[in-house]
């Protein structure tokens, strides 16, 4: 199933939250630099969430707010992707950092950052009975106001 076409091609490949993640020491703000749509591979694979998944957030403000203060990655992190996962029943959204590695002639994306509330299931009476073009219509202008945001 290719988690469906690998979350919608990480929920369009990461409005790029591309914070070029300086160290919150370094500057203290994380800076947008491009948010983007694309299809590419990442070479290791996202386990789904946890049967149990409670989420301690009313909305994706909420928590991305929360990602945003928890602990900062230990390296340097060039693109954070989201991307869902979906149930008959709700959409479940994620967030994770990759780097691109060379070896030899051939390079690989892999991820180096799962933030501690890495899933967040998407409140019902927003999202419920979305289909999947709908519900990026919906994320996709919602990110972008939160990287207007402090």
């Amino acid at each position: 199933m290719i988690v469906q076409t690998f979350i919608i091609i990480l929920l369009a490949a990461s409005f790029c939250l591309v914070y070029s993640y300086k160290t919150k020491a370094e500057s203290g703000k994380a800076e947008v630099k491009e948010v983007t749509l694309y299809d590419y591979q990442v070479d290791d694979e996202i386990e789904p969430p946890p049967p149990d998944l409670t989420s301690n957030f009313k909305n994706l403000h909420d928590w991305l707010v929360n990602i945003g203060n928890d602990k900062a990655p230990n390296k340097l992190i060039a693109h954070y992707e989201f991307g869902f996962f979906e149930s008959p029943d709700d959409y479940t959204i994620f967030l994770f950092g990759t780097n691109r590695d060379r070896r030899r002639d051939t390079s690989f994306t892999h991820i180096h950052f799962k933030p501690s509330n890495m899933y967040f299931e998407l409140p019902e009476g927003e999202y419920k009975n979305l289909r999947r073009g709908e519900l990026l219509n919906r994320l996709i202008p919602q990110m972008k106001e939160f990287t207007k945001t402090e």
